[in-house]
């Protein structure tokens, strides 16, 4: 038997964290044949384990091209801030900050990941790792939803107007909702262009960025 690594990635409500959580659970001969323990090595025998997250291309929204765009955190669980692989829940977290944005807040687009590790169970050494894609809409989401705050339907007039602030916030919306499910069907290159379209309504509103 072997270990089905299964790491999960999300951003924080604020984005201003990456969050990574191990779902690989424990052994079960019935339904988690690849959990930690039992028939597979117990998660207490890895030795390393490393997060490498390739940031956004600011101009494409993908996940950059440029080597010089990744960012790798040691983020075992024997060292200093690790915690991964586990099996009890805990979350590994990476700011913003850490990840080299200043304004501590991760820019909406598409990152990529890798997580990769090796262990010794007993003199059988193994090795784990997880490729994917993490989805990022909290800063251009948060300022779609400062326009909308902004419009104040009773007194606009021509609030269906296709340039007033109702009508660009709602349309933001839906490029928003456009981009979460072309990347939920592995569409990477149309919820790029779904978020690109949002950004440009946000961008035009600069008392709503966030």
């Amino acid at each position: 038997m072997a270990v089905v690594f299964n790491p999960s990635t999300q951003e924080s409500v604020d984005f201003s964290k990456w969050i990574t959580d191990d779902l690989t659970g424990l052994y079960n001969v019935v339904s988690n044949t690849g959990g930690w323990g039992l028939a597979n090595p117990p998660v207490g025998t890895a030795t390393t384990c490393t997060l490498v997250i390739t940031k956004v291309d600011l101009s494409t929204l993908l996940p950059s091209a440029n080597v010089l765009d990744q960012y790798t955190k040691d983020v075992w669980f024997g060292a200093a801030g690790g915690v991964l692989p586990n099996t009890v829940g805990d979350q590994q977290f990476v700011t913003a900050l850490e990840m080299g944005y200043a304004d501590s807040k991760l820019p909406s687009g598409i990152y990529a990941y890798n997580i990769f590790g090796a262990g010794d169970d007993g003199g059988d050494i193994y090795s784990f790792s997880k490729t994917g894609f993490l989805l990022s809409t909290g800063a251009v989401e948060c300022c779609i939803t400062k326009m909308r705050n902004k419009a104040n339907i009773k007194d606009c007039g021509a609030c269906f107007d296709k340039n007033s602030m109702a009508s660009n916030a709602r349309l933001g919306s839906v490029y928003i909702q456009g981009a979460k499910m072309a990347f939920k069907h592995g569409l990477y290159d149309g919820a790029a262009s779904f978020l690109k379209r949002a950004n440009e309504i946000c961008n035009k509103c600069a008392p709503c960025k966030c």
